[in-house]
């Protein structure tokens, strides 16, 4: 069983009457995808030495991408961006990787 974690900077992305509601879309689809040998879960492609992942989410009537870290069945959800285009949104993950190479270490709550 895999457990969701999802940084604070993406729940504070969230409207406040919808924070709990996107939160728990995130993480019951992860959870679930994860669950069913990864289906529709694609590797970032620019990250070489690292876990990291992403899917495609509908939330509020819009369409994101999410990036997360794997690791010890643990997801770390650290980017989501509105961005749908695969190949341009992995370089937007690495940039950001690359700008806060600890997101995998962080606290998330």
């Amino acid at each position: 069983m895999f457990r969701v974690i999802i940084s604070d900077s993406i729940k504070n992305s969230f409207s406040k009457q919808n924070c709990a509601k996107d939160i728990n879309i995130i993480e019951t689809k992860l959870t679930n995808n994860l669950n069913n040998d990864f289906y529709r879960i694609k590797p970032v492609r620019t990250d070489k030495n690292h876990q990291t992942f992403e899917m495609r989410v509908h939330l509020d009537s819009k369409n994101y991408r999410m990036a997360f870290s794997l690791k010890d069945h643990l997801a770390s959800v650290f980017y989501l961006s509105t961005n749908l285009q695969k190949k341009s949104f992995d370089k937007e993950v690495q940039k950001n990787y690359e700008k806060d190479k600890n997101h995998s270490t962080k606290k998330y709550h």
